[in-house]
């Protein structure tokens, strides 16, 4: 049985998620996730497999995209279909909006090739681009000659902590952040103005305040598997480099006293601004080559009555496994 992973059912399906992962389950209205349940050996329920994907916005409002962002089955479980089973109910999902396209990054080494294989048996047309993700040991930048003052407790012009900022104000630069984004269309985040000053880290992250206004940010969150994420890096003007410069250096000093376990600093650059901006101060950073997979939607579509069809005639030979798997995603055991 397909259900959907909710707080009420998501300890079944935990082994097979990462930290980072299940926590943008739990916070992100734009994440979704999809189990497989199914009894065990001893006749519990438990879960074998999972999908999770991002529905990706152009302007915030109007879905653009399912992205898939993990498909996993459990090692001892593989081979009995379960994979083609989470496929096929996103495709029903699909199939039934005006969404464009479907894709799913995998990089192109001989690692994947199985799963490469497996979504083009799912008419996964495989394209060739590039990603812009940036990602580093903290340490590392030690060795990096615009940060050498970073390893230092120095005071940085102009420049404060997140803590040291009102939640209100936040809230507005956040909001301008979106309109800007939206105006030159760039990815607007979907949470931008969602996300409570506390979901960010109060000491790596920072800010540029002038004449009581936040000007520029860089906001990290800290994820469970010791990843500094770099959720928003610019300011209101673009032409204010030395404002990203100078929050650089504060964040990655305070990143550095912080003593992270695992620690890596992670940035995903949106646009060629920003990729270049990254590239200028990293000079190692390379961008990885991966295959992006796009479906049309007009050519798995599947109409309502058509699910519906294929549902009932399920439950019909399944009738026990519904009642139980429907007590569990309900919580009424």
């Amino acid at each position: 049985m397909i259900t959907a992973i909710t707080n009420d059912n998501i300890d079944l399906f935990e082994h097979l998620i990462p930290d980072d992962l299940i926590e943008d389950l739990l916070i992100r209205n734009d994440f979704y996730g999809l189990g497989c349940i199914r009894r065990d050996l001893d006749g519990n329920f438990d879960g074998f497999g999972v999908l999770l994907f991002v529905k990706e916005y152009d302007d915030g409002t109007t879905v653009e995209n399912y992205h898939i962002k993990w498909l996993y089955v459990d090692s001892s479980r593989r081979g009995d279909g379960i994979g083609c089973e989470l496929i096929t109910e996103l495709y029903w999902d699909f199939g039934n909006t005006e969404v464009p396209t479907m894709t799913v990054d995998i990089p192109a080494i001989e690692e994947y090739e199985g799963l490469g294989n497996f979504l083009g048996d799912w008419h996964f047309q495989f394209l060739p681009t590039y990603t812009v993700d940036f990602e580093m040991p903290l340490t590392d930048l030690k060795k990096n000659k615009y940060f050498s003052k970073a390893t230092k407790d120095t005071v940085i012009k102009g420049v404060v902590p997140l803590k040291d900022v009102e939640e209100k104000s936040l809230k507005y630069f956040l909001s301008q952040i979106r309109k800007k984004a939206i105006k030159r269309g760039l990815y607007v985040d979907t949470m931008l103005t969602e996300y409570d000053k506390d979901y960010f880290d109060p000491n790596i992250s920072t800010v540029v305040v002038k004449n009581g206004f936040v000007e520029g940010a860089m906001l990290v969150h800290v994820r469970p598997s010791g990843r500094l994420e770099i959720v928003v890096f610019d300011t209101l003007q673009d032409n204010n480099q030395m404002y990203l410069m100078r929050m650089l250096n504060k964040s990655y000093q305070a990143a550095l006293a912080s003593k992270i376990k695992n620690a890596r600093v992670y940035h995903k650059c949106y646009n060629e601004r920003g990729m270049n901006f990254i590239d200028g101060l990293f000079g190692t950073h390379s961008t990885p080559y991966v295959l992006r997979g796009m479906i049309e939607n007009t050519s798995i579509a599947l109409s309502s009555e058509e699910w519906e069809e294929i549902k009932e005639e399920y439950w019909k030979d399944n009738p026990d496994l519904y009642e139980d798997v429907k007590a569990i995603v309900t919580g009424n055991y």
